[in-house]
């Protein structure tokens, strides 16, 4: 197992908001910690709209603003018009706050030699996989609205999660009793003093396997049995017939429409008694995302963190597979026989490659989710390139406005360079952080609107660390 290098990925984004205010603003640095650290709303003005603020919407788990109390007082102009004359205007001040920042931290310019990566959304930086998207979308099992697997790499499909095996929490089928004879078992792998480091892992890893394995002959093929014999479809084939009957079940269940069994029936059949509706949920939804691919019975892994302290030691838990149980599909027991450590940023990256090549696939993951995230900017980017975002994609359909203009994807020079300057401000502290950046970065200016209603045009500087948001530790 290649032991984990810490990698700098950063995109950072740069743009201004309007911001009515009768106070004095003040420097503000905001630092989101596992939260998905990527969005902060925040009000700005009120309009003739209606009673509700308008509200812009900055993006970074690092974001660098000014702010104060908005005013009661309403901006008497036509909201739409003055925001986006507002961002029209502000652009060109956002790139040259970019060009700012690449120069101050090194003199770093665009290469325009660079390869050309594409942007495009994805839910997490791990499932930024250009032909993944095409290959789930084949996969898909037909007449079933079931969520389909994370990702489709290296012939493999994947379910990738951030949350560790220990999280306190009902999540990815993990549950129940069995989960606590699984956390026993890491217990005593902690406490056994003849395991190495790797060792008491791979220990862990075993126990995680074992768990699904039992969860499987004691949950999830009596689950299914139960939902096949109650509720029969005829579907094309069994898996379509099964997708379908567990997505409408579990639809069914959640409404409480009558009919279906009760989220604590489906829990009988895994302890003999009456369990919670977070266990019933917990259960009926792991195995309907399991069917949400058609294909993906053949081949799906799930991959997660250990542990919450140590989120970079992924266990990877395969194959998920189906089989035609006689009368209905369900779980392949004997295929379930996988259980390896790796270490990585995202475990489907670790399953394939290791040393350079991983870290290159983490590069472009993390950065082509990164320039769709910060500003909604779709289409080629080579690093270092400040790509300005339309105004069509700063508005959105409620009283929320994205005011990224421009955004970048750092190089590993660049990158550095950030990580030395939030490693600066991190020592300094928070005020001293406000301080160093509120310079040419960040200064707000008094602006006056048509009818002479004072507000200021108020810069922000957001950071997206992909370290950060994937472990909840970063800088």
């Amino acid at each position: 197992m290649d032991p984990y290098r810490r990698q700098n990925i950063f995109t950072i984004s740069a743009g201004a908001f309007p911001l009515s205010t009768e106070n004095n603003i003040k420097p503000v640095y905001v630092q989101e910690i596992n939260k998905g650290g990527y969005k902060k709303e925040i009000d700005i003005f009120y309009s003739n709209r209606d009673d509700e603020p308008e509200k812009a919407v900055l993006f970074g788990n690092h974001i660098f603003y000014h702010y104060g109390k908005i005013s009661e007082t309403p901006l008497t102009e036509k909201s739409k018009e003055f925001l986006t004359d507002f961002f029209v205007r502000e652009q060109n001040y956002a790139r040259q706050r970019l060009q700012t920042m690449m120069k101050r931290l090194g003199g770093f310019t665009v290469n325009d030699a660079a390869t050309k990566f594409k942007s495009f959304y994805t839910a997490a930086p791990e499932e930024a996989v250009e032909d993944s998207v095409a290959e789930l979308k084949k996969a898909k099992t037909p007449g079933t609205a079931a969520q389909t697997a994370d990702l489709y790499y290296g012939k493999h499909f994947y379910e990738a999660t951030k949350d560790a095996a220990n999280k306190y929490a009902y999540h990815h089928g993990i549950f129940g009793t069995a989960k606590k004879v699984m956390m026993t078992e890491f217990m005593l792998a902690d406490e056994n003093k003849l395991l190495t480091e790797h060792g008491k892992n791979k220990a862990k890893a075993n126990a995680i396997l074992r768990y699904y394995r039992l969860q499987v002959s004691t949950t999830f093929n009596p689950i299914i049995q139960k939902i096949r014999r109650k509720f029969p479809l005829a579907m094309a084939t069994p898996y379509e017939s099964l997708a379908a009957e567990m997505y409408g079940a579990l639809s069914a269940i959640k409404s409480g429409a009558d009919g279906y069994p009760a989220l604590s029936e489906l829990g009988e059949v895994y302890d003999g008694k009456t369990s919670s509706v977070h266990r019933g949920r917990a259960a009926a939804t792991f195995i309907l995302h399991m069917l949400g691919n058609y294909l993906s019975h053949e081949s799906l892994y799930h991959t997660l963190p250990i542990d919450e302290k140590n989120k970079h030691i992924k266990a990877v838990i395969g194959q998920f597979a189906l089989h035609d149980g006689g009368r209905f599909p369900e779980f392949d027991k004997a295929k379930l026989k996988e259980a390896v450590v790796l270490s990585g940023l995202f475990g489907s990256v670790a399953h394939n490659h290791n040393g350079a090549a991983a870290l290159t696939e983490n590069l472009s993951r993390g950065h082509q989710h990164g320039m769709y995230l910060m500003g909604k900017t779709k289409g080629e980017f080579s690093r270092n390139e400040g790509l300005a975002v339309g105004i069509n994609n700063i508005f959105t359909n409620s009283n929320k406005f994205r005011v990224s203009m421009n955004s970048v994807a750092a190089d590993e020079d660049f990158s550095t360079a950030i990580r030395g300057m939030l490693q600066s401000l991190k020592t300094a502290g928070k005020t001293q952080a406000r301080k160093l950046l509120q310079g040419g970065l960040t200064a707000p200016r008094k602006k006056t609107a048509n009818n002479n209603q004072i507000y200021w045009a108020v810069p922000y500087l957001g950071i997206y660390d992909v370290e950060l948001s994937e472990f909840g530790e970063g800088v």
